[in-house]
């Protein structure tokens, strides 16, 4: 089966993605949204002494994870309110989480938007961008797969070169410079994004979505001075706007095997290729300082860790040679076959991809097929 359009569905729950000035302010705000039932928190960094002031949180939180601290004042504000938090980038949490959301995207970089763009397109999931610098403009985007232009639609050469470097020999992208701008201004940010999340739970027909999804809303505080900037698709947008038909498979990432998932394929498994988008499988690892090398078997970047060489502290990496894309059969190492996906570092609700040929198969792990009426 081919990738193929589907419509989106009406979120059931924000995934609040960066939770910095803007979505740390975002998070006092949703309480306030009587259709929010449930909130996801994804950030995978700890609260510094540096972030207090321009950040909401105590002193008293400074090195605890962002998300732990953000549950604990989500749940004070909102007891009611069911809280789930992934102290990881957005690409590690497994894509079935994130199925029937809205997201949130408060994040400072451009590589961590794009793969938001991907995982929403990919989902079918409606996100609002938000944004600002220090000097005093605020901005904020809707995005609706299949009702307008996506995120890169408006990117050019200068803006792909300008990608922060996310590279097969590290686990994280580098660090976008903070924007150190004031509080307030994240507020306004946060307070503008909330209310087009408002305005897209309430929109009452496609129409009404496809109007919200073309604008863009700008707020120069400064001069006092507001507009609208209007999109439509590019024909020439590098992103191929695919939205996936995943089938859900019962089974566990505990309970099939890589083998066993080729054999999805029948009679074309020896054509068939694993992947899981944005994920590079890693063999080894090697010590960038004494070249100590350690075997892996295979596992996702990002889902094991980077822990420094026993022999001499350095950095252990995974250099490009020693990470791959996808697998096949044969290009799969000797026992591989016969290991479930949970080796790999997949868990349930894990996505993965099976291409054979020309078509390209989704699987959901751990998912059951939902029963007919």
């Amino acid at each position: 089966m081919s990738t193929a359009t589907r419509s989106t569905e009406r979120p059931a729950a924000p995934a609040l993605v960066g939770l910095g000035n803007i979505g740390s302010h975002a998070v006092q705000l949703l309480p306030d949204l009587a259709d929010v039932t449930h909130v996801d928190l994804i950030d995978p960094d700890r609260y510094a002494a540096s972030n207090l002031g321009g950040q909401r949180f105590s002193a008293k939180e400074v090195g605890c994870l962002k998300v732990l601290a953000q549950a604990r004042a989500l749940r004070a504000l909102a007891p009611d309110i069911a809280v789930d938090t992934y102290a990881c980038p957005i690409e590690a949490v497994p894509l079935g989480k994130l199925r029937g959301r809205a997201i949130l995207s408060c994040v400072d970089s451009r590589s961590a938007r794009q793969s938001i763009n991907r995982i929403a397109t990919r989902l079918g999931l409606p996100w609002i961008d938000s944004g600002l610098d220090r000097a005093g403009s605020v901005r904020a985007r809707v995005y609706v797969p299949g009702s307008g232009d996506c995120l890169e639609c408006s990117w050019g050469a200068r803006d792909y070169a300008l990608l922060d470097q996310r590279l097969p020999c590290n686990a994280a992208s580098s660090a976008a410079p903070p924007t150190a701008a004031p509080a307030e201004l994240g507020s306004i940010a946060a307070g503008l994004q909330v209310a087009l999340l408002r305005s897209l739970l309430s929109a009452q027909s496609p129409a009404d979505v496809g109007e919200l999804a073309r604008k863009q809303w700008f707020l120069d505080v400064p001069s006092c001075r507001g507009w609208i900037g209007r999109y439509a698709p590019n024909p020439h947008c590098r992103f191929d706007h695919a939205q996936w038909v995943i089938e859900p498979l019962a089974r566990g990432a505990r309970e099939v095997t890589l083998g066993e998932i080729f054999d999805l394929a029948g009679a074309e498994a020896g054509d068939a290729v694993f992947s899981v988008e944005a994920r590079s499988i890693v063999r080894r690892v090697r010590c960038v300082k004494c070249g100590r090398v350690k075997e892996v078997g295979g596992r996702l970047l990002g889902r094991f860790p980077l822990a420094g060489c026993r022999r001499c502290g350095g950095s252990m990496m995974a250099a490009a040679t020693d990470a791959c894309d996808a697998l096949s059969r044969t290009t799969a190492d000797a026992g591989w076959l016969d290991r479930p996906l949970a080796a790999f570092g997949l868990v349930d609700g894990d996505v993965f991809s099976l291409r054979v040929r020309e078509a390209t198969i989704h699987h959901e792990l751990g998912r059951a097929p939902a029963r007919e009426a």
